[in-house]
């Protein structure tokens, strides 16, 4: 039921970046989400190493108990 109602909201939040739908994003909130999506992907590619790196009981621990 969690992965529906997710899915749903996804397809429902790509409505917003599509040009011309009735609830799409101006220029400035798309710029942001860029940006936004950009460091993601920079955060993501600088932690990779470091975390393929770890054990893998480790790596639950952390992801499980924070």
């Amino acid at each position: 039921m969690i992965a529906i109602v997710g899915a749903v909201l996804s397809v429902g939040f790509l409505l917003l970046v599509v040009p011309g739908s009735p609830g799409a994003l101006a220029t400035e909130p798309l710029i942001a989400l860029a940006a936004w999506v950009v460091m993601g992907i920079v955060f993501f590619v600088l932690r990779k190493p470091a975390v393929d790196e770890m054990p893998e009981k480790e790596l639950e621990q952390v992801i499980l108990e924070g």
